[in-house]
């Protein structure tokens, strides 16, 4: 019906077909049209799940999730980094930047800083992270 209305040359009175019996013809072919696609989307899936499952592997108990292995290896890293800083309060900063915390606020707050007028609070809590940025890389050493 919408495709009548967006083009409505496309009935043909000469042809002695009445206007309903053409629309609902047209939206039959319509349907078709769209089982006959989803048919052949359902087919290509179904051929490509085959032969994905052609070309796995098994990996055996002892190889485990990369991904998990590389969280893992992320979190010990980070633990070791964290010990390298000696003030606790050091120790409080990077883990607020370890878990994405973004807010000066919370800096402010961890550093005993939360009397301060927000725009200090923003530079002492810059220089904080920037301190123990420098602190962790010199604890790294040159990278290789």
């Amino acid at each position: 019906m919408l495709d009548y209305c967006a083009k409505p040359s496309s009935f043909d009175h000469s042809r002695s077909i009445p206007l309903d019996r053409f629309l609902a013809q047209a939206a039959r072919r319509n349907v078709s049209n769209l089982l006959r696609g989803e048919q052949r989307r359902q087919a290509r899936e179904e051929k490509w799940a085959k032969s994905s499952d052609e070309k796995l592997v098994e990996l055996g108990s002892s190889a485990g999730n990369p991904m998990q292995n590389e969280a893992e290896l992320q979190q010990r890293r980070l633990a070791e980094l964290a010990q390298a800083l000696e003030d606790p309060v050091d120790k409080k900063v990077f883990e607020l930047r370890t878990k994405g915390e973004r807010r000066t606020s919370e800096f402010a707050r961890v550093m005993g800083l939360a009397h301060l007028p927000e725009a200090d609070q923003r530079r002492e809590v810059k220089r904080a992270k920037d301190r123990i940025e420098k602190l962790l890389q010199r604890k790294k050493g040159p990278r290789t």
